[in-house]
């Protein structure tokens, strides 16, 4: 019996044929749009609620949040508008979900007859070859999202326009975003399509989609995950959001992978005509890699349409090919994840660690089999069929493991070839600090290095990636397997050292790093010749840019915004003109030029920092400086702009100096420790000197610092000295007469140096 649904699209088809071909095609598209009415309907709820309902919204909530100063809000809100609009619909617009979704339920709808005996017959009975069938269902697909998103794009920016706050550049940035969404849909659309096609019930299209858009993104979590465990120099990268960074589908992953470094470093405060012309060769990448998946995916849901037999209806995969590469892959895939996740639980070094992941891998492997079998059957029964293929995939599962377990590859012992790499890049990784840039765009010191640091002295950088790399093998090993300490001299070892990452640019265009351990004994005149050079310092420092364009840029968004240098020393803060900041570049430069190498950076602490930092309205930056003594250039720029007011203090100008102690202590050598805290302030004027001689000033803290000079412990106790200096500034009254008047002191901190801990402060852990 032929239902209602199936009649009147065979009546509509019939009227269809009568006519012209255009005619054909738009009845041919009217009768499948019937059969998908609740789809069109919500990709038009969806695409109002976004682009009309939230520009809207968007637009209303920056006028709330604009100054109460009626004229600056006119005079700036166009511009602001313009860029909130653009941060939610231009290209870091969160639309590219709703296409997503829409992609994959359409994909899975569209050619869901064939699951069904009854409608794969009534369509084969038609006189319509399948290749038209198919062809009218895609281009169906592709109007249910591009009309209803074309016509929310151009009523959001009529919104903006009626606003006041539409611009040329923003309308160009909403097509280029726009573009880029459709082909993330597109790639999207054809992979889902391609995976229904693959399976004969509803059910198993949406597992198989599962599949499709998450094994990839499985594969590269385990990877990343196993490298991580197993070997010692993986660097993790400066993305700490793994899960963002990995687990996503496909025409994301590639389309933002390949576009986001350049587009979203561009915050909203600074779009315009010249950020969209950027951002257009920042796309194409993307915008063409999800072409290529829409053309390839495309190509074979065609040929595997067209192949297709009708008593594939009801079967949960249709082909057995298909069956075996899932059930292998899924299995091998999750039986790493399971024996990774246990030795984790066990801990990696533990006796029992290795076991358990084989055994978990073994188990894994056996109940993913079965589990499998018995989906594609829809028979329990058939659980054990073709189970001679767990032992296949178990072993390859466990090749995979002791591949990573034992470093058969020399991931940890590779280093490129003299003549392989354009440059390198070194970051301590002590000082992988964030800060906010002058456009209050978030951003790490690693990521500065990454673009700027150029360092050409290959012969070198190899040389200490030799010394590194062994380092950093032996400190993992012995920490993470649990080697007996007596097998490493306590005191010879380099308990010290830097955790560093070594990135290398290859001719071949690629950049490969790797996390190493420099340890406190390397050579210091290898490290002048790499630290000390103008490609690291250009590389490290922001330096290259004018305060004054920064000003002007903060200046444009936003009325009042200013630059402001400010110099801190252990005597206090002194903040000025940030005009005076392109002159300090200038002898900065030199002093660097000059004076600064690993020596310099290794062997003593800055007197103090200077910081370029904003003021006033707009967005948050601020740039650090670390001023040595020997920067005589420098600290007489300063002095003459009245920004200097001293270096380091001097014990006649402290007030008093507090010792704290804490930790474990052992005074009777036994097996027993006790938990202590003791502070002790002294005041006594030669104690103070001796107690000053005997420590070095860590306020102002150099990334290069030698940390086996300092004393953070005592052979009999487990802890750590802390010793703040404190000097008096003024006398401030107690506003409630009940006592008298505190002094105000400021403090700063100091650490002994090893071996020179007074005598008399040792003691105070004893009382």
């Amino acid at each position: 019996m032929m239902s209602a649904n199936s009649f009147s699209d065979n009546r509509k088809r019939d009227m269809a044929h009568q006519g012209g071909s255009a005619v054909r095609f738009f009845g041919e598209q009217r009768a499948i749009t019937g059969r998908r009415l609740p789809l069109l309907a919500l990709s038009i709820l969806m695409y109002f609620l976004y682009d009309v309902f939230g520009t809207v919204m968007a637009i209303q909530r920056e006028r709330a949040a604009a100054t109460p100063d009626a004229l600056l809000a006119a005079q700036t809100f166009p511009l602001r508008g313009a860029q909130i609009v653009s941060s939610w619909m231009g290209l870091r617009s969160s639309g590219m979900i709703i296409a997503l979704t829409g992609a994959l339920l359409l994909g899975i709808q569209g050619f869901s007859y064939l699951n069904r005996a009854q409608t794969v017959d009534f369509y084969e009975s038609r006189p319509e070859r399948r290749g038209v069938r198919f062809r009218n269902i895609v281009i169906n697909s592709v109007l249910i999202y591009a009309v209803p998103s074309m016509i929310g794009l151009f009523l959001s920016f009529f919104l903006a326009l009626i606003n006041g706050c539409a611009a040329g550049w923003l309308l160009a940035e909403m097509l280029i975003a726009w573009c880029l969404q459709s082909a993330m849909f597109l790639a999207m659309y054809a992979m889902s399509t391609t995976a229904s096609l693959l399976t004969g019930t509803t059910v198993t299209a949406v597992l198989m989609n599962a599949f499709f858009f998450g094994i990839e993104a499985l594969i590269r979590l385990t990877v990343y995950y196993y490298r991580y465990a197993f070997y010692a120099t993986f660097d993790a990268g400066g993305d700490s959001e793994v899960f963002s960074t990995f687990f996503t589908l496909p025409p994301w992953h590639y389309a933002n992978g390949l576009t986001a470094s350049q587009i979203y470093d561009v915050p909203a405060a600074a779009y315009d005509w010249s950020a969209v012309q950027s951002g257009v060769p920042a796309a194409l990448p993307g915008l063409f890699a999800n072409l290529l998946i829409f053309c390839l995916g495309v190509i074979a849901a065609f040929f595997i349409h067209r192949a297709r037999k009708a008593e594939f209806a009801g079967m949960a995969v249709t082909y057995r090919g298909v069956a075996v590469f899932v059930k292998f892959t899924a299995g091998t895939m999750f039986s790493l994840v399971g024996g990774l996740f246990v030795s984790w639980i066990f801990g990696r070094g533990s006796s029992g660690e290795l076991s358990a992941a084989i055994l978990t891998i073994l188990v894994t492997v056996a109940v993913g089999c079965m589990l499998l079998e018995a989906v594609f059957a829809f028979n329990v029964r058939q659980a054990f069929y073709r189970f001679w293929q767990a032992p296949v995939i178990a072993v390859i599962a466990l090749a995979i493991l002791f591949v990573y377990r034992t470093d058969a590859f020399g991931y940890d012992r590779w280093i490129p070839g003299e003549e392989s790499v354009e440059s390198a890049w070194l970051l301590n990784d002590q000082n992988d600090s964030s800060w906010y840039d002058e456009n209050g765009n978030w951003t790490t010191r690693r990521s500065y290095v990454e673009k700027n640091m150029a360092l050409t002295d290959v012969e070198d950088l190899r040389t200490l990636a030799r010394i590194a790399q062994a380092e950093q093998v032996r400190f993992e090993h012995r920490n993470r397997y649990l080697l007996p300490e007596d097998q490493t001299d306590a005191d010879t070892s380099e308990r010290f050292g830097w955790d560093v990452t070594l990135g290398w640019r290859l001719k071949n265009n690629k950049t490969v790093s790797r996390h190493m351990r420099i340890p406190e004994s390397i050579d210091s005149a290898l490290m002048d010749r790499i630290i000390g050079t103008k490609e690291y310092t250009d590389g490290y420092y922001v330096l290259s840019k004018s305060a004054e364009e920064i000003r002007q840029r903060a200046a444009r968004n936003y009325a009042g915004s200013r630059a402001e240098l400010s110099v801190s020393t252990e005597h206090g803060e002194i903040a000025g003109d940030g005009r005076l900041a392109d002159g300090f570049y200038t002898v900065y430069r030199q002093d660097l030029a000059a004076h600064y190498d690993f020596s310099l950076a290794s062997g003593e602490a800055p007197v103090g920092v200077v910081m370029l930092r904003s003021a006033g309205p707009g967005p948050y930056y601020g740039y650090t400086y670390p001023l040595f003594a020997c920067y005589t250039a420098t600290i007489g720029y300063l002095s003459e702009n009245d920004l200097w007011n001293g270096g380091f203090l001097s014990p006649e100008e402290l007030d008093s100096v507090q010792v704290s102690y804490s930790g474990y202590v052992n005074e009777a050598q036994s097996e027993d420790w006790v938990g202590t805290y003791v502070t002790k302030r002294f005041t006594d004027r030669e104690e103070i000197r001796e107690i000053f001689a005997a420590s070095v000033p860590t306020t102002f803290e150099s990334v290069w610092r030698r940390r086996r000079t300092l004393e953070n412990t005592r052979a009999d106790s487990m802890g750590t000295w802390d010793v703040q200096v404190c000097f008096q500034q003024t006398a401030q009254p107690d506003i409630t007469g009940a006592a008298e008047a505190e002094p105000l002191t400021t403090t700063t901190q100091r650490e002994f140096l090893r071996d020179r801990v007074p005598d008399f402060v040792k003691e105070m852990t004893a009382e």
